[in-house]
């Protein structure tokens, strides 16, 4: 069995595999079952704050040695200037979402180990070493972030179920009613040098994301009131809360759905990814507004793509990063405040793998990324270049492999509207030869497969 992203990623090749294999000569090596399961996935880069050393997660389907179960993930480092990847953590489960500590001397991540039925904040020197856990939550942590001084790691857990609702599990009483007795997921706080952890959000609502202020007094939080699919698709909220704790309040008014509230390093703005909205489909435009308060922006007003990621640029301390989709492809660009300029960071044609990830001065970034002739692969240059040079080969299996071409192809639908997709030709494609077609549509509006 697969993780959900891992099985969808797997299915999704096994359409192309057999469409693939048409037409190609007995000799010739073409994708197979197995070598789509010998496939190992790049995500979660990581560049260390000196921009030295890249961090990131790899996963993979399990081996028959290793027993049923769902995919595995790791822990991976390298140098940023090239050489060997190496496997920085061992467990028989898996190991996921790096992240360096502002001073570079430790990397927390989560993980479910030994005995423990929950996904735990654990911490492990940099230069390698024993892992320990920090967290002792009682249900999983699903999200985390460093303090800006590194001296304390916000996480979210949702509410444990009761010891009333456990006996009731244990006596069959195991029904759900919808939408009643649902759960709260809830911010803390763990300090770690002491490992005591203690509650910011006491009210009930649920956080959905949420960002440190730079002076690590303050969040600024993505919430909603229930845990509901109406409210946590349409009703978010922009919200701060004191980081000792207290009573969330309202920060500024915005309508339909909302994610990626993140505080400027110079304290002056708060962005996010944003609706227009309520009948807008997606959060894709880049809203901020002065951390005073006032009244929210669309920087990407008249913008033909859609953003999907968002964050600050270190050492340009109001200068936004964000990631698109434009047609098939991605982009990526920074806006300058107050100035509200716009300029392209990264002319490449390749497709984002992983959120981008810049050392503490801004000048050095790393990324995953793939092409239709690999899949997501280490990447990192200079942030001015527009380009940045492929460091790995985790799938060498794949390099003499006859994968078939890729090609953008355009038609108008029944309204009008100019759609584009991916057509995926077979190996040894002959034009004007008839060949079956699979069709693999998206249900959308909210994504789309690139090329």
């Amino acid at each position: 069995m697969m993780n959900g992203r891992f099985r969808k990623s797997v299915v999704a090749v096994f359409f192309f595999v057999f469409a693939l294999a048409l037409a190609v000569p007995a000799q010739e090596k073409v994708l197979t079952p197995e070598l789509i399961l010998s496939i190992r996935f790049i995500t979660d880069v990581q560049l260390s704050p000196d921009g030295r050393q890249i961090a990131f997660q790899v996963t993979r389907a399990r081996r028959d040695d290793e027993g049923p179960g769902s995919a595995l993930s790791e822990i991976w480092i390298m140098p940023s200037s090239g050489g060997e990847p190496r496997r920085f953590t061992y467990n028989d489960k898996s190991d996921r979402a790096p992240q360096w500590s502002p001073d570079g001397r430790w990397i927390a991540f989560l993980s479910q180990r030994w005995a423990s039925p929950h996904t735990q904040v654990y911490l492990i020197p940099a230069d390698g070493g024993e892992a320990r856990p920090l967290t002792k939550a009682e249900n999983s942590v699903q999200a985390f972030r460093w303090s800006p001084d590194g001296r304390r790691i916000a996480y979210t857990v949702t509410d444990p179920k009761t010891k009333e609702e456990q006996q009731a599990e244990r006596e069959g009483r195991d029904w759900i009613v919808a939408d009643r007795n649902y759960k709260h997921t809830r911010l803390y706080v763990v300090d770690v040098q002491t490992g005591e952890s203690r509650l910011v959000t006491r009210s009930d609502i649920t956080v959905h994301d949420f960002d440190w202020s730079p002076d690590g007094r303050e969040f600024i939080l993505a919430a909603a009131d229930t845990p509901l699919v109406d409210d946590s698709f349409m009703r978010v909220k922009l919200m701060r809360v004191s980081a000792d704790g207290g009573e969330p309040r309202l920060f500024v008014r915005t309508e339909g759905k909302l994610t990626h509230p993140r505080w400027s390093p110079d304290g002056r703005w708060i962005a996010w990814l944003g609706a227009t909205s309520i009948d807008d489909p997606y959060a894709g435009s880049v809203f901020v507004v002065p951390s005073a308060g006032g009244t929210p922006e669309n920087l990407l007003a008249g913008y033909e793509g859609t953003a999907v990621w968002l964050g600050w640029l270190p050492g340009a301390p109001s200068t936004i990063v964000f990631t698109s989709i434009e047609r098939q492809s991605n982009a990526m660009y920074t806006i300058a405040l107050p100035e509200r300029r716009r300029e392209r960071l990264l002319d490449q044609p390749i497709i984002y793998g992983s959120a981008p990830s810049f050392s503490r001065d801004g000048r050095q970034m790393a990324m995953a990324a793939n092409t239709p002739q690999h899949p997501n692969e280490i990447f990192f240059g200079a942030t001015g270049t527009r380009s940045l040079t492929r460091l790995t080969t985790f799938n060498p299996q794949l390099a003499d492999v006859r994968l078939g071409e890729q090609e953008v192809v355009r038609w108008k639908s029944v309204d009008g509207w100019e759609i584009e997709g991916v057509l995926v030709k077979p190996v040894g494609y002959q034009p004007g030869r008839r060949y079956p077609l699979v069709v693999q549509p998206h249900g959308g509006p909210e994504a789309a497969d690139l090329n």
